[in-house]
Formats: C-alpha cells, structure tokens, sequence
C-alpha cells in the first residue's frame, strides 16, 4: 500500500498565501502613514507661512503705536521694585515709558545733597569737592531690549529733566555706552573718572 504525502505544491500555496498577505497589508499600511506623515508636513508648512504673516503684523502694529510716557502710579502698572523707589528718597520721581499699556521702560532719580557719604555710595572719592549744593540725581535709565535702539532711553532722561526742579542733574553710567552718549550730546559733561570704566556725569538744565 502506497503511503499518502501532502501535495508539496498545495503546501506552497499556502505558505504564499500567509506570507504575501500580510506584505501586502503591511506595504499598504506604510504607503497610508508615508501620505499622512506628508499631509502633516504640508500643514506645518502652511501654519508656519501664516503666524509668519501675523508675526510680521503684529510688528506693523506695535511699531505705529504711540509711546506714552508718565509717572508710575501704583494702580495703572505692577512692577516690582517701582513703588519702593518712589517713597525711599525725598522728591523721587519715577517715570514709565508705555506702549499700548505695557511698560518697555521707566527712569527714576531724586533730590540729592553732595557729601562724604553720596562719594562712598557711587564710589567716587571726593566728588562732593567738585560738585556741591542739591542737585537731582538720576539714578537709573532701563529700556526692554526689544525696544532699544529707539531713541525710548532719550525720551525718558529729557522727560525727568521736565519734571524735576533742580538746575542740574548728575548721574553715573558707563564711558562710552549709549545713555553716556545720550547725556553727552544733550550737553552734559564729565565731572569724575571712577573705577570700573565708569563715570559722573553732569547735566546743567537750561
């Protein structure tokens, strides 16, 4: 009696069956992720294209809006430090320069009386001999850096000089930055070389 085999070729029918199969789905699986993976690339670049133009929008605007400069007051604006300043020194005066009620900069300063202890504090020796008597003391000028360069910083120190009474003003800065700039081409002078490549600076208001 013969002995029965399996058809070889029935067998390999099979085989096929259950490996061509399942390459078929897994290339048309590929195929679908390769053209969602596309679709997505195709979105990104179409919203990178749009919040480029609302970017370059919003640039337009906030350039044409109008600065504003006034004194800080507690309840227009929150800024950390700018209360302290206008209640720590006699006749202080803070400014806060404003573009569409947000705060790109502000400068303060107060009366102050040339002395020994004022040399100490700005850590120049002997200043009081060259400048004597009460002037106002600017003691800072800070402007946002994405509005440097705009001529905000000039706007501020010409604005204290409006609103402060004192017939001169001095400060302390560094040489050849651009506030010594600022204060040299409005008129100002060096009264004092001190360390660290700083000076005193005085402005006389006309």
């Amino acid at each position: 009696m013969t002995k029965s085999h399996p058809d070889i070729r029935n067998v390999g029918n099979v085989y096929e069956f259950f490996i061509t199969i399942p390459l078929g789905i897994y290339k048309n699986v590929a195929c679908l992720f390769s053209r969602i993976g596309a679709y997505f690339l195709d979105l990104s670049s179409y919203l990178c294209v749009i919040g480029s133009a609302i970017i370059k929008n919003l640039e337009l605007l906030t350039t044409n809006l109008p600065l504003v400069i006034r004194r800080f007051r507690k309840k227009s604006l929150k800024l950390v430090g700018l209360e302290y300043l206008t209640t720590s020194k006699p006749e202080a005066i803070c400014l806060v320069a404003e573009e569409a009620n947000r705060a790109v900069g502000f400068t303060w300063g107060y009366k102050e009386q040339a002395s020994q202890k004022l040399d100490r504090h700005l850590e120049a020796p002997g200043l009081h001999k060259r400048i004597s008597d009460i002037f106002f003391y600017m003691d800072e000028v800070a402007v946002m850096p994405a509005w440097q360069g705009k001529g905000i910083g000039k706007k501020l120190v010409e604005a204290i000089c409006r609103e402060q009474k004192q017939e001169r003003i001095l400060l302390r800065t560094l040489d050849g930055c651009p506030m010594f700039h600022i204060i040299k081409n409005m008129g100002g002078e060096i009264v004092q070389h001190i360390s660290k490549g700083r000076v005193i600076m005085v402005l006389y208001i006309k």
